[in-house]
């Protein structure tokens, strides 16, 4: 995974089929309950806002991105020190709340349609409630 791609996909300049391809190989199983995320450093820092991860809950709803590379968009996010959100703000708190929930879904939610739409529109501001395990 490249987080150039995946910048270039939260500004519109890639299409979630390029980023779909992208992410192919981005999880690799080091056996039972170890996945490595492999993920190419971009040059420069973004900020990440909530309608770009609404952008991602969008491609994988439509069918564009599987749910499971959810997980690696969520690692590649929490563990970038290109990607960076104001934690300290509602809207970067929301995206804080979003990229940690994808980036451990056997601790947090599972990826699941119903929990992508739940993600989104908290993403938006809205009070939702998860399906749980």
């Amino acid at each position: 995974m490249h987080e150039d791609v995946l910048r270039q996909f939260f500004e519109g300049g890639a299409s979630a089929a390029d980023l779909a391809h992208d992410l192919e190989g981005a999880l690799v199983s080091d056996g039972p309950g170890v996945t490595r995320h492999p993920i190419i450093d971009m040059v420069g820092a973004f900020e990440v806002q909530p309608h770009h991860l609404v952008r991602v809950c969008d491609a994988v709803l439509d069918g564009a991105i599987q749910l499971a590379l959810l997980e690696a968009i969520g690692f590649c996010l929490v563990a970038s020190d290109a990607f960076h959100w104001d934690g300290d703000s509602p809207e970067g708190g929301r995206v804080a709340d979003v990229a940690y929930d994808w980036s451990t879904p056997e601790i947090n939610y599972p990826l699941t349609h119903p929990n992508v739409g739940a993600w989104r529109r908290r993403l938006l501001g809205e009070e939702v409630s998860f399906e749980a395990k």
